[in-house]
């Protein structure tokens, strides 16, 4: 199986924002247009205010490279 290199078009979605999805969408925020989803409304309102209940992403860790949306 061949799989083409990435590159700066590509677009990455994170499906789960719980304790893989985030750090995941977070390092894949920092290389490419990264789109991380979760059905949960208060997930994703703690993650739009730079808060991580889970404890996985320091404050400071959050930024504009990551676009958080709902099923909402």
């Amino acid at each position: 199986m061949n799989i083409p290199a990435l590159g700066k078009e590509t677009r990455i979605a994170v499906i789960g924002l719980g304790y893989v999805g985030l750090p995941l969408a977070h390092a894949s925020g920092k290389l490419y247009s990264t789109v991380g989803f979760d059905i949960n409304e208060r997930r994703i309102a703690e993650i739009k205010r730079g808060i991580d209940s889970n404890k996985e992403l320091a404050a400071e860790q959050f930024n504009d490279d990551l676009t958080i949306t709902s099923a909402a």
